[in-house]
Formats: C-alpha cells, structure tokens, sequence
C-alpha cells in the first residue's frame, strides 16, 4: 500500500526564534474614544453656567415655596376664628356650671369680705368672653411687636391661668372650689392653645 507524500513547506512550520507569535499593530479604539469625548465635552464655562443656572432655579422654588406656605394671613378669616373659639371658651364655662350646679345641685358661690356672692350662667358667660377678649387682646399686641409672639403668649396666658386658681379658694363649699377650678381649667384648655393656632395659615 503506498503513501501519498505531500510537499513539506518550511515556511509554514518555520519555528520562531524566542517562541512570540506575530502580533497585529494595535487598533487606536482608546484615542476614538477620547477624540469622540471631546467632541461633546462642554466648555468649562459653559458648564459653570448650567450649574449656576440650575441652583439659581432651585433657590427659586425653595424660596418660592416658602413664601407660599408662609404668606401673609387672612386678617377677617382670623378674626372669625378667634371670635369663635372665645365664644367656645365661654360655651366650656357653661357646660361646667350646668353640670356642677344644675345636675350636681351645689350652689356656687364665692364669698367676698362680708358678703356672699353666687355665681350664675350670665356671670360665667361674660367672665368666659371678657377673659378671651382679653388675651386676644395682648396676642394681637404681640404678634404686632414680637418676632415669635406664641411663645411668649402661651407663657403669659399659662401664669394668668395659675394665678387665678386663686379666686376659687374663697367659696362657700368644697364642691363649689372644685366646679370654679374646672371652670378657669376648661377656659383656659381652649384659650392657650386655640388662639394662637388660630393665626397660623394653613400650607397650600
């Protein structure tokens, strides 16, 4: 059986010296990368500029917001509020009273030097509404002159409202301190905090 013998091409099986393969010139992919990079880079300028413009938009809005949600109050709306909750600072007053006198039976009454005075609805019902006048009155002073008006209100109103527990001490009975103390209570629990949330505005 004979063999075919094919020609033998040194050229192909030619071993290099060193053992290295040919390597291919290499391609300039990072330099097109670059170059396409530069292309659409922006000026130094150009880029401070958008940043500054971009900030000046935010501060824009932030400020804008700021002024939306604190804005000027509604004078009228106010008044109506206020006037309301000192109606009901008057209107707890009363509760009191009809529950402490009328359903409790006890005869409030305060006694003063040598004379006894007792304690009717009307004379609740003003006491309650002069009361709120008043510290409408010097909220309405503060927030004309003070920077942070509430705060020094509500300490004010806070050290009225201890000092006139005072004027219960001189009724005729225990059951009658009891039924003024819950009545200054339930005045000032609707004066302090309700007159002055009354002139915030609410957020838009």
């Amino acid at each position: 059986m004979a063999f075919l013998r094919l020609p033998y091409d040194r050229s192909v099986h030619r071993p290099r010296l060193g053992g290295s393969t040919p390597s291919r010139p290499p391609t300039k992919v990072g330099s097109n990368l670059d170059r396409g990079r530069t292309r659409h880079r922006l000026p130094a300028d150009a880029v401070g500029q958008q940043w500054r413009d971009a900030r000046g938009m935010t501060d824009y809005v932030r400020q804008d917001s700021m002024s939306t949600s604190a804005g000027p109050v509604d004078r009228s709306r106010v008044r109506v509020r206020r006037g309301l909750i000192v109606a009901g600072a008057a209107g707890a007053a009363l509760v009191v009273w009809a529950v402490v006198n009328l359903i409790g039976g006890t005869d409030i009454a305060v006694q003063s030097g040598g004379s006894v005075r007792h304690i009717g609805a009307t004379s609740v019902a003003v006491t309650g509404v002069l009361g709120g006048l008043a510290g409408w009155g010097l909220l309405d002073l503060f927030e004309r002159t003070m920077k942070r008006p509430d705060r020094a209100w509500t300490v004010i109103a806070a050290v009225i409202f201890v000092l006139s527990l005072a004027g219960p001490l001189g009724a005729t009975s225990t059951r009658a301190k009891v039924g003024l103390m819950c009545m200054h209570l339930a005045v000032a629990a609707v004066l302090i905090p309700g007159l002055p949330r009354a002139g915030v505005r609410a957020p838009r």
